[in-house]
């Protein structure tokens, strides 16, 4: 439902039922974050889908996957420091997990 708004120009209404959500004492998981993050986008509110990203992280303990990212990037929640920022990042995880595989299978 929170897609159909979000994609319906309707996003403070999808926001509104993801807050009545939560409310019902609801957990939210990570594909609803990322219908949320739609939501966002299509208000074009930059601050509410960051607070969003912030709390799927501390208050869920929902560790964003490269899904959440494309969609922030795709809804336009990012500006261009924070895909440089986001982008090295990964490219750190990559290499330290590149590293991890050599160590452990001796490879050259």
């Amino acid at each position: 439902m929170i897609t159909w708004l979000a994609k319906n120009d309707l996003g403070e209404e999808a926001l509104d039922l993801f807050s009545k959500f939560k409310k019902a004492g609801f957990r939210p998981d990570g594909q609803m974050f990322i219908r949320v993050f739609s939501a966002c986008g299509a208000l074009g509110d930059i601050v509410e889908g960051m607070l969003h990203f912030e709390s799927m992280r501390k208050d869920y303990g929902i560790i964003p996957s490269m899904e959440h990212y494309v969609s922030c990037e795709h809804c336009g929640l990012w500006t261009c420091w924070q895909v440089q920022a986001i982008w090295k990042k990964l490219w750190s995880s990559l290499k330290r997990c590149q590293w991890s595989l050599m160590l452990m299978f001796g490879l050259p």
